[in-house]
């Protein structure tokens, strides 16, 4: 029995897709303008969250995310996909930290232009670039141990 397909050449140029979102973190408490980046045929887009202590809305501007996390929300990842009447995007993790959030400024890929960062934060940043290098500077006293644990999209 022969088998059909037909498909619309538009289709799939219209369909939401959401790569990432930036920064990747918020703190507990706060409420965080981020970008979601990907491809949003129409805007403002619907939103799912997985956990229902956070609220995301999307913003005015195309691809802006209001998120707030409020002061008892738990540490950890909430996923987000994007959707309109036509289709949906992948999931998106959002990481919800305790710690206060810094995002990277650029430029910072030398010693020189490396930031002081304080003790005890989560730090946001991304590699723009093949070849992409971010420098921070910590400052630490005699027996102080600096930890350091990454987190990071293949």
């Amino acid at each position: 029995m022969p088998c059909f397909l037909l498909l619309a050449a538009g289709s799939a140029r219209a369909q939401v897709a959401l790569e990432h979102i930036f920064p990747p973190a918020i703190q507990v408490g706060k409420s965080s303008l981020v970008t979601a980046e990907g491809k949003f045929p129409s805007w403002p887009v619907s939103v799912y969250c997985d956990r229902p202590d956070i609220t995301v809305t999307p913003a005015k501007d195309s691809g802006k995310l209001e998120i707030q996390v409020p002061q008892n929300a738990q540490q950890g990842i909430a996923w987000l996909r994007l959707h309109d009447a036509k289709s949906a995007s992948n999931l998106a993790p959002i990481l919800i930290e305790r710690t206060p959030v810094e995002t990277e400024t650029e430029p910072n890929d030398r010693p020189s232009e490396a930031k002081l960062m304080g003790s005890n934060i989560a730090i946001a940043g991304r590699l723009e670039k093949r070849g992409d290098v971010d420098t921070f500077q910590v400052q630490l006293n005699a027996n102080e141990t600096l930890v350091v644990t990454t987190i990071a999209n293949q």
